[in-house]
């Protein structure tokens, strides 16, 4: 009888010992300069204040990004301007959208080392472009500062996650096409392999439609500030969620080589990765703040990061 397999779990098949390490000087830049997009995009919407070590690595880190908006820029905000008239919207783009789209590529971009670990670099590089092109569309209307309320604040927050939602489509097209099981419609495949992450998105959506009017009403954030905590909240729940699917995925026997264990499992597993990738983001965030924070009360002085 045939072995099934089920594409949407491709990030949890197993794998060679080789391909299935950690890279951890990947996972710390990728961590690190996560980490100073989260704070770059919290101080844009909150104006904290900042201790001279994180205000140098700040100015830098957007002055680096200056320079990737002033070439990219003048070909996207034509575009931007013609679908805001077109829509009849009055969109402000924000002058921290890279941050978003980077934050956005840590995750899909993640989630690739599946197709690259078994040696499939055209869909690799099919699904890159997927995601670069994705990530670019959803971070400049998400990250608008043209939001005024609270239901602005929530379909803001929700733009990511219809772009998180359009990657997983295209996903599933294409694991449906190429891995489909024998005797199984196209449509089914896909409906099985899109089942796997859908889920996470209907949580988000749910969590961020509850939390955008308590933000707004009764917290007294702006919008803007509300959307970045939702998108955050998302952030952090995206590799909580991939954590569990793959401890879950390792829990089973039968996912497991003979005599291994469930914590062998699933630091093996791609799902894992991808909870890692996305984690060490918010995990060096957090260490950032809590450092600065640790520093101001030491005695250090604090400066707004300039416009």
């Amino acid at each position: 009888m045939q072995k099934r397999t089920n594409h949407a779990l491709l990030l949890l098949m197993p794998r060679s010992s080789a391909s299935a390490k950690i890279n951890w000087p990947i996972v710390s830049v990728g961590g690190l300069m996560g980490g100073v997009s989260i704070l770059s995009l919290i101080d844009d919407g909150f104006r904290l204040g900042w201790t001279v070590p994180f205000l140098k690595t700040l100015d830098q880190y957007r002055k680096a990004m200056d320079a990737i908006r002033e070439l990219v820029q003048p070909y996207i905000e034509p575009a931007y301007r013609a679908l805001a008239d077109l829509i009849h919207v009055d969109l402000i783009l924000g002058p921290n959208w890279t941050d978003v789209v980077f934050l956005m590529m840590v995750y899909l971009g993640s989630r690739l080392k599946a197709y690259v670990s078994q040696g499939k670099y055209v869909r690799s590089a099919f699904m890159f472009l997927v995601s670069a092109a994705l990530s670019l569309t959803c971070s400049l209307f998400g990250a608008s500062k043209s939001a005024l309320s609270w239901p602005d604040a929530f379909q803001a927050s929700v733009i990511p996650l219809f772009g998180f939602l359009a990657y997983d489509f295209i996903y599933a097209g294409v694991g449906a096409t190429f891995d489909r099981r024998r005797g199984s419609s196209w449509f089914t495949e896909f409906v099985r392999h899109l089942a796997f992450s859908v889920p996470l998105l209907f949580v988000c959506t749910a969590c961020n439609l509850f939390l955008a009017r308590i933000l707004v009403v009764n917290v007294g954030s702006d919008a803007y500030q509300a959307f970045i905590l939702l998108f955050l909240m998302d952030y952090a729940l995206i590799s909580i969620y991939w954590a569990i699917r793959s401890f879950q995925h390792a829990l089973r026997q039968e996912n497991r080589d003979w005599e291994e264990s469930v914590w062998e499992r699933f630091q093996r597993s791609s799902a894992t990765k991808v909870a890692i990738y996305v984690g060490g983001t918010i995990l060096s965030a957090v260490i950032f703040m809590l450092t600065n924070a640790g520093l101001r009360e030491a005695g250090l002085k604090a400066f707004p990061l300039s416009k």
